[in-house]
């Protein structure tokens, strides 16, 4: 399942030197944070997880899958209306049939999360 134009809409995207930053609107009205949670809505760790494979996907021209995931660190909810959220893409290196990137999720002063992905 695809996040993009349903879950996030990219407002704004820019590459460059082996970095990738995408400015994203977020869908507060999508049916995923209705469970999670009413009345208090964040985006699930997974959500931001899979939005930065989708975004790594775009920087490569090809699907990825998900092989590995060194390091995760959230550090504040993301809520929908936290808008437009960056997610700054770096260090991307492809090594054999393997793609590892870098990726921090913020708004400016607020950081989200920070992590590490391996894909193939």
């Amino acid at each position: 399942m695809r996040l993009a134009d349903d879950f996030y809409i990219i407002a704004e995207l820019s590459e460059g030197d082996g970095e990738l930053t995408a400015r994203l609107q977020l869908n507060a009205g999508h049916a995923i944070y209705g469970g999670h949670f009413p009345g208090k809505p964040i985006t699930p760790g997974a959500i931001i997880l899979a939005i930065g494979r989708e975004l790594l996907e775009n920087y490569c021209g090809r699907s990825l899958s998900l092989k590995k995931l060194p390091n995760v660190k959230y550090l504040n909810t993301l809520e929908p209306m936290d808008n437009p959220v960056r997610f700054t893409l770096s260090k991307i290196i492809s090594e054999a049939d393997e793609i590892h990137a870098s990726i921090i999720v913020s708004d400016g002063d607020t950081v989200f999360a920070k992590f590490t992905m391996i894909c193939c």
